[in-house]
């Protein structure tokens, strides 16, 4: 069963978010945003798609969180199941479900982030029908400066060739060189 989440929740909005971030550590060179994330949650349940699956039992086993980013576009913050609860569509249902409340209220488009390394994610985003839109790339500045350092000094090039047939090379350098200021 899915369902809203109330003010009453937060509790297990919280674990829930915090097992997803346990789970899925962000990139080790980011630092952590938890706290700032779990106080814009507590807003996202009175504001946004705050929706909780729950099994049988009644026990919370999958969270998914959407709010809307724009007129036609809105952003699915999270979706997380359980490890027990995985592979019985549960993630599937939670982000129907709030695809159709956003396409009530008018939205268009559903965007999410996903971590490179989270390949089960990405595959599941695919599937569903998620395009990349755009790609955040890094790269450790030290390693980027030393990258990107002119050189000092000549620099010079060259080209190996192996072929049994010398008038064929000879005639592309001929072609070749007139072109590249050389004679």
């Amino acid at each position: 069963m899915i369902r809203a989440a109330t003010p009453d929740d937060l509790p297990v909005v919280r674990e829930l978010w915090l097992a997803f971030e346990a789970e899925i550590p962000d990139a080790p060179h980011r630092d952590s945003d938890s706290e700032e994330d779990l106080a814009a949650l507590e807003a996202t349940v009175r504001d946004g798609i705050v929706l909780l699956a729950m099994d049988d039992g009644e026990a919370p086993v999958g969270l998914a969180v959407a709010r809307r980013t724009g007129d036609r576009v809105a952003f699915l913050d999270i979706v997380y199941v359980r490890e027990e609860a995985r592979r019985d569509g549960v993630g599937a249902d939670l982000v129907r479900e709030a695809a159709s409340q956003l396409r009530a209220a008018g939205v268009e488009t559903l965007e999410l982030e996903v971590l490179a390394s989270n390949a089960d994610a990405r595959a599941i985003y695919d599937r569903w029908g998620f395009q990349p839109v755009e790609l955040t790339l890094a790269a450790p500045v030290a390693a980027l400066e030393s990258r990107l350092e002119r050189p000092t000094g000549p620099t010079f090039g060259s080209i190996h060739v192996q072929t049994d047939d010398t008038g064929a090379v000879e005639r592309a350098v001929h072609k070749i060189l007139p072109r590249l200021g050389q004679s």
